[in-house]
């Protein structure tokens, strides 16, 4: 389950619950791979109206990265290249490390943490009402 792209596969989810429409995302089937944001590699970009959404999956081991921070503020600065919008920055996390991020996040300025939302990543039972059916209801 823990697998990059398994992550990436409920991050949208999660942006699908809000509205979101994903413009292009890594591992995607017929989504193209977003582009790099300055140095950086992102997972993907998505859009709601006129606003703009960075996606990015945190593992535990760029968390370790003494760059981590760097790329963090540098992504949540981001703005649009015409309309000069802001961009909002989504952070996937494992629920072992959401704590930690939401650790590192806090140490960053006022107008950067209000772009930043952290998402604790774990997969769903999928319940519907007919999985409480059983195989020999018969209609008579």
């Amino acid at each position: 389950m823990n697998t990059k792209r398994n992550y990436i596969d409920l991050l949208v989810r999660q942006l699908w619950s809000e509205g979101l429409t994903v413009v292009s995302r890594k591992f995607g089937s017929y989504l193209s791979e977003p582009a790099p944001i300055g140095n950086y590699e992102v997972d993907l970009i998505a859009r709601y109206k006129k606003d703009y959404v960075i996606g990015l999956i945190v593992s535990k081991e760029e968390l370790s990265n003494s760059h981590f921070m760097e790329k963090i503020r540098f992504l949540s600065s981001r703005k649009t290249k015409y309309t000069n919008r802001e961009v909002a920055l989504y952070l996937g996390v494992s629920p072992e490390a959401y704590r930690l991020v939401r650790e590192l996040v806090n140490t960053l300025d006022e107008e950067k943490k209000q772009k930043i939302k952290i998402f604790s990543l774990f997969e769903k039972p999928d319940f519907t009402i007919f999985d409480s059916v059983t195989a020999d209801v018969r209609i008579a």
